[in-house]
C-alpha cells in the first residue's frame, strides 16, 4: 500500500488503532527521558513532581520515593525505617546533592 508522509510502522498502526496509544507510550517515555516523571520503584507506576520538596508518594501503592535518587524514601519496613531507602538526614547528611529535602 502506498502510504505519503508516513513510515510502514505508523500506516500499520493506524490501520490496526494502536497510533494514538503509541503516541501516549512514546509521550510518557519522552517525560520519563527527560527527568520531569520517573516509574515507582515499588509497582513501577508513572509519577511526575510538580514542585516543592523531593518525597513523592506514590498514588497507587503509597510507596515514599525520593525524587533526588530515583528511590524508596524508606527501608522496607516502611516509614521512619533508615535501614535502607535514601537515607536523607541520617548523619546530617543530605541523601543527594541535589535533594531538596524528602524527608
Amino acid at each position: 500500500a502506498i502510504h505519503p508522509n508516513m513510515g510502514c510502522e505508523e500506516y500499520q498502526d493506524r490501520l490496526n488503532g494502536n497510533y494514538e496509544l503509541k503516541c501516549s507510550e512514546r509521550q510518557v517515555q519522552a517525560l520519563i527521558s527527560s527527568g520531569e516523571a520517573m516509574r515507582c520503584p515499588r509497582c513501577t507506576v508513572v509519577v511526575q513532581k510538580i514542585a516543592g520538596c523531593d518525597f513523592v508518594p506514590c498514588t497507587v501503592c503509597k510507596t515514599g520515593i525520593c525524587w533526588a535518587t530515583r528511590g524508596p524514601r524508606w527501608g522496607p519496613l516502611g516509614q521512619g525505617d533508615t535501614s535502607g531507602g535514601c537515607q536523607c538526614g541520617v548523619g546530617g547528611r543530605k541523601c543527594h546533592p541535589s535533594c531538596r529535602n524528602c524527608h
